[in-house]
């Protein structure tokens, strides 16, 4: 199959699964974004390879098969969110709810606006060397920024935004909590700002798409006038998110000189294949990986358990260092046992969570729960960006805390 064929092949398998499950998603549904997102990455082939804008070879049928089959898999836990929340009216915020997120507001707030002025000075000379320069200095593995506990700080900080923006939806839902909603907006860029030292790109498009899921979700708790207040702020955030996303990629592949086709099709080929090149990096991992990395690389977390050395990984073929999803990864740990056995346990452990939660009745606790899965699923369709021992550290807390939780921070409207 060529990048024509692919394309035309999952384009129709995604259109199939959208009519066959249209009933359980149901008006409203969060998960449509998944869809929407899951067509832009199948759809440019349609186009592009017409066009010869760029070459993927022969892509293997069973390769692009599974990779799909096991994408659609890992949105179990979405559709069960979904299920549930569709027979929830609205979600209000109780007194003492307001009281407590009024005290995680002002952390949440005092901690962004401290990452913000410890980046600033790092942003501004990766700005002046230029994007080019700046990812030549990343992809040589050179230090960017200094490893210091206050980096550790801002990264750890910025690595859970879409909570930020969780909590902005919520300060809508309670008189008391409205005087934080304009902060938490600033703070939801953390993501963003942080990765300007190294003029990383993927948080202009993440950004963006976890505001669109939380409005799906939270549009029915807010009043008319705070939607349209939503709906003004996320306007200001595409246009930041959009300016900076092509100031960037015109920096990174241009690189001041003189706009030619082979450079424009690097453009285009390099700012979309955020998206749409996973399924030819995970065909080609799968057919040329022969040195497998191990756990220690994405989970370090597991070597240091088991007692066992963390081994340093070369990742110096094409397909390693492309945005091939998170099941890339996966099969690049050990093979086919690899790939099934993590893509399973992501599965199994946010699909009968959410059911555990949603039992208890504790909403709070779903949502934080929910989140969790929802930043590894999202930045997961990119590639596997939490494989640092921290982040690891990280995933397991905010996994584990929700079930620890009995707070009633919100309730629903009867």
């Amino acid at each position: 199959m060529n990048s024509f064929e692919v394309s035309l092949y999952l384009t129709s398998i995604l259109a199939l699964v959208f009519f066959v499950s249209k009933k359980a998603i149901g008006k409203g549904a969060s998960v449509k974004v998944l869809f929407v997102l899951l067509f832009l990455m199948v759809s440019p082939g349609l186009i592009m390879d017409v066009q010869n804008i760029y070459f993927w070879g022969k892509v293997g049928i069973g390769n692009i098969t599974l990779f799909f089959i096991l994408l659609l898999t890992t949105a179990s836990p979405w559709f069960a969110f979904d299920k549930w929340y569709k027979h929830t009216p609205a979600i209000t915020v109780t007194d003492k709810g307001a009281n407590i997120l009024s005290t995680v507001f002002l952390v949440v707030i005092i901690s962004c606006l401290f990452s913000y002025v410890y980046i600033f000075p790092y942003a501004l000379r990766s700005f002046a060397m230029g994007a080019a320069d700046t990812r030549s200095l990343v992809n040589s593995q050179e230090s960017v920024m200094p490893a210091t506990i206050f980096t550790t700080f801002a990264v750890g900080v910025s690595s859970i935004s879409p909570f930020y923006i969780f909590f902005f939806y919520l300060s809508w839902l309670h008189p008391r909590l409205r005087k934080y909603s304009f902060w938490l907006f600033i703070c939801s860029f953390i993501y963003i700002v942080v990765s300007m030292p190294f003029m990383a790109r993927d948080g202009f498009v993440t950004l963006p798409v976890f505001y669109i899921i939380f409005y799906i979700i939270f549009k029915n708790s807010l009043e008319r006038r705070d939607s349209n207040r939503v709906k003004r702020y996320f306007t200001v955030i595409v246009a930041i998110a959009g300016s900076l996303m092509l100031i960037y990629s015109i920096s990174r592949f241009f690189d001041n000189s003189s706009i030619s086709a082979g450079k424009y099709n690097k453009f285009i080929s390099g700012t979309w294949g955020y998206l749409f090149q996973q399924p030819y990096v995970f065909d080609r991992t799968v057919i040329y990986q022969h040195d497998w990395h191990g756990v220690g690389l994405r989970f370090p977390i597991l070597s240091f358990l088991s007692d066992t050395p963390v081994e340093q990984v070369s990742r110096y073929q094409d397909y390693e260092t492309m945005f091939g999803t998170m099941l890339s990864e996966f099969y690049s740990i050990g093979g086919y046992w690899s790939l099934f056995v993590f893509t399973g346990v992501f599965i199994l452990t946010y699909y009968f969570g959410l059911r555990i939660l949603i039992r208890r009745k504790n909403y709070f606790s779903i949502f934080l729960f929910f989140i969790t899965y929802l930043m590894i699923e999202v930045t997961g369709l990119f590639y596997y960006r939490y494989g640092g021992i921290t982040f690891n550290y990280l995933f397991l807390v905010l996994t584990l805390l929700p079930f620890f939780l009995n707070e009633k921070i919100i309730n629903v409207k009867k």
